[in-house]
């Protein structure tokens, strides 16, 4: 009996020692449940999740930013390359086929004094058919002034001579007329001017058309491509010189032999519509001086033949 309560008694304190043990257990659970809450566990969790969805969030609006503003960017870039195409589409010029020159070739360098002497003397003798236009620049015969566009090959035979007058607001040489021509690769002129001292300025050789007549109102079917223009220089109440009307019949004879030309028309003959020059031109008077020259030519042609048989 003894040893079984001795036993008991041991037990029975073992038991305390272990539940004593279990109650501080139990005890430091109790106070750290109270310590940590599980609500702020789950509000610590909560507030990891919100941040996550929220860094998420920016990370996504940031990724769209930036695809939406490449997508801009690129966009504008097409879009400016489109305008920029556009604007130089409507910025270059249409490329029109123009037969059109800005000059026309032209050897003037000045034949010797003696040559020189004899084709000018030929010249105003009515004797100087056979000599080139370039030949007469080289001779000094006519004043190199050429122009700059407005000139085109001839497509027709020349069949026609248009005698014009400059008629310039105020008073104005051939230089200066020539100049006031020379604006753009299709503009006015004429093959020849006569300026009021007399000298003849050759613009162009005559095998080049130029443009002195308005083929829209032309008659007799006049054009520029058949037809050579010589203007006097002339204007408002101005008379023409006796060496400038002298100048034009020897520039018309040479012409019509050189080019086998029967047709003179005044410009406001083939254009009346618009046109009213050579303004106060003595027409008969003109006649007969060009009768005369070729008279002299004829008598003159005849002596020659008859020296040469001699």
């Amino acid at each position: 009996m003894a040893a079984g309560s001795l036993f008991d008694v041991k037990n029975f304190s073992r038991l305390s020692q272990m539940a004593k043990r279990w109650q501080l257990i139990f005890s430091l659970m109790l106070v750290l449940s109270f310590v940590f809450p599980s609500t702020a566990y789950s509000r610590v969790s909560k507030s990891h999740s919100a941040i996550k969805r929220t860094t998420t969030k920016m990370v996504t609006r940031t990724t769209t930013r930036t695809r939406k503003v490449a997508t801009t960017k690129s966009t504008r870039a097409k879009t400016k390359k489109i305008a920029t195409r556009k604007r130089t589409a409507k910025k270059r010029p249409v490329r029109v086929a123009s037969r059109f020159m800005w000059y026309a070739p032209i050897n003037t360098s000045p034949l010797n004094p003696a040559v020189s002497a004899r084709l000018g003397a030929n010249f105003r003798r009515g004797l100087a058919s056979r000599y080139s236009p370039q030949d007469l620049v080289r001779a000094g015969v006519f004043t190199h002034s050429p122009l700059r566009g407005g000139i085109r090959p001839r497509s027709q035979q020349i069949s026609h001579l248009i005698i014009h007058s400059t008629e310039t607001a105020s008073p104005a040489d051939a230089r200066t007329v020539v100049k006031s021509w020379n604006h753009g690769l299709s503009h006015p002129g004429t093959q020849y001017i006569v300026d009021r001292d007399g000298r003849i300025h050759q613009t162009v050789d005559p095998k080049y058309a130029t443009i002195h007549v308005n083929e829209r109102r032309t008659l007799g079917g006049v054009t520029n491509d058949n037809s050579i223009g010589i203007e006097i220089v002339r204007a408002g109440s101005q008379k023409y010189t006796q060496v400038q009307l002298a100048s034009l019949v020897q520039l018309v004879d040479y012409v019509q032999e050189r080019y086998g030309i029967r047709n003179i028309y005044g410009h406001g003959q083939i254009q009346p519509s618009t046109r009213t020059d050579p303004v106060a031109f003595n027409w008969n008077l003109f006649s007969r001086n060009l009768a005369t020259i070729r008279s002299a030519t004829t008598q003159t042609a005849y002596k020659e033949s008859l020296d040469e048989q001699g």
